[in-house]
């Protein structure tokens, strides 16, 4: 566990000192902040509009920090043999991994700290009289969101170089939210597409259960149950990605 948290805290220090991360938090902090003036002629609807778009800015934010940062941690240290110096120390690949992927988290996480204090400065400047909770457990359904994605770009840096991975992750992400509509399509017809409709569905994470921007919007209650299981979801879907993680890189020839 030291050795996890010291790759954690490396991690941690260098994603955390990139300018991009300084200004993707800046630019989306005042994003949701500019929110409460353009939505200023929304009809009638100026605060659903604040709601929606301070948990998709958010969510946004994460993911772009996320797709930037993971692909690049494992990649590099492959490319330059600087890994082979992390394993002589000795250091598995589980806590390579996992110090890796907390790392980012951690990074992520701080991010959506600052984003949250700017959503809560809106909604309070446009008087919004929502309780808070269902803002915070908004924001922990697009953590675990974020997380998932986190998990599979980290995965897929092994063997992928940067480029490649962001553009199978803006896949998986589009897909995963679109995954219950397209499986439940397939799963309704017969033969084989049952059968790849079922499949697709086990192996897409189903993000759609983690976007709760419309009910945020409209001021729909959510439950805390609702929030526990798909959260539990989410962990498990991490925890079986990042041990994928952790046999790819057992097997692959980094000598």
């Amino acid at each position: 566990m030291s050795k996890t948290m010291t790759i954690t805290i490396g991690i941690f220090k260098d994603s955390i000192r990139q300018p991009v991360s300084y200004f993707l938090i800046i630019f989306f902090s005042l994003l949701i902040l500019v929110t409460r003036i353009i939505t200023t002629f929304g009809f009638g609807f100026e605060t659903n509009m604040i709601r929606e778009m301070g948990i998709s800015s958010i969510t946004l934010c994460g993911l772009l920090i996320s797709i930037l940062a993971s692909p690049g941690i494992i990649s590099e240290d492959i490319r330059s043999r600087a890994i082979l110096v992390v394993f002589a120390k000795p250091v598995s690949t589980r806590d390579f991994i996992l110090g890796k992927y907390i790392g980012v988290m951690l990074t992520i996480l701080c991010a959506f700290f600052f984003l949250t204090i700017s959503f809560g400065l809106t909604l309070w400047w446009k008087g919004d009289a929502l309780q808070y909770g269902s803002i915070v457990k908004s924001i922990i359904l697009s953590y675990g969101l974020v997380g998932i994605i986190t998990a599979i770009s980290l995965t897929l840096s092994i063997f992928l170089p940067m480029a490649f991975n962001a553009v199978i992750c803006f896949f998986i992400y589009a897909a995963g939210h679109l995954s219950p509509y397209i499986c439940g399509k397939l799963i309704e017809q017969d033969g084989i597409y049952r059968f790849l409709g079922n499949v697709i569905y086990m192996i897409l994470p189903n993000l759609e259960d983690f976007n709760v921007s419309s009910a945020l919007a409209v001021g729909t209650p959510i439950a805390t149950g609702y929030v526990v299981v798909t959260s539990v979801y989410g962990i498990l879907y991490i925890g079986t990605v990042l041990f994928i993680g952790t046999r790819i890189l057992e097997w692959k020839e980094i000598y």
